[in-house]
């Protein structure tokens, strides 16, 4: 947990995106674009939750959530556009 001050400081370094779960808590992806840091792959089950609430609360297509997440160097480093595709399509309604 971060304190409200905690939470403007990193804001003023990072991008930060909030995503609502059902149960009322956002959850934070805290990420700074201009840092070179190494990426950690993102498991299906949390890209799954991404397009879900991407689905939800921007009504995006499949083609606006690929190119969203083809954009992103830990989902292009590590998953192929094939795999992508497929990941997005399951999570379909």
């Amino acid at each position: 947990m971060v304190t409200k001050g905690q939470l403007i400081d990193i804001a003023r370094q990072k991008t930060i995106t909030s995503i609502s779960l059902e149960i009322g808590f956002p959850i934070f992806t805290i990420t700074n674009e201009q840092d070179p840091q190494s990426s950690t792959k993102p498991s299906i089950t949390y890209l799954k939750t991404i397009i879900e609430k991407f689905r939800e609360s921007h009504w995006l297509d499949n083609l606006t959530i690929f190119d969203y997440l083809k954009t992103k160097q830990c989902v292009i480093e590590n998953y192929s556009k094939e795999e992508l595709i497929s990941i997005i399509s399951e999570n379909e309604d």
